[in-house]
């Protein structure tokens, strides 16, 4: 099943980059046991594996441990955006959000 066959042709246009969403908040409890390093490592791979060029992804301040194993990855801050007050007023907890990416090339695999 081709699930791109269905979508309107704007939505089916190569995109340079593979966008990461949604890692941080499920993992709490096993922190340090290596699972985000491992979690890397598939979209890594698929993204070279698909010609694409960076990975990216945003990371909030209130997550310092995974900015870290982003940065420790290869990763590199690229831009943030300050998300308070506003934020406030719909629920969020941090203040900032930074985005992040990673150039792919097949000599950077996720070791």
């Amino acid at each position: 099943m081709d699930i791109l066959s269905d979508l309107p042709d704007t939505f089916r246009k190569p995109a340079v980059q593979l966008f990461l969403d949604s890692l941080g908040e499920k993992f709490v409890l096993a922190m340090g046991q290596g699972i985000g390093h491992a979690l890397l490592t598939r979209p890594e791979e698929h993204g070279i594996a698909l010609g694409k060029s960076r990975l990216t992804l945003q990371v909030v301040d209130t997550n310092p441990r995974a900015k870290k194993l982003y940065e420790t990855l290869g990763f590199r801050t690229t831009g943030t955006y300050n998300t308070y007050p506003m934020g406030r007023l719909v629920g969020w907890r941090f203040n900032k959000v930074d985005f992040m990416e990673k150039t792919l090339t097949s000599r950077n695999r996720v070791p």
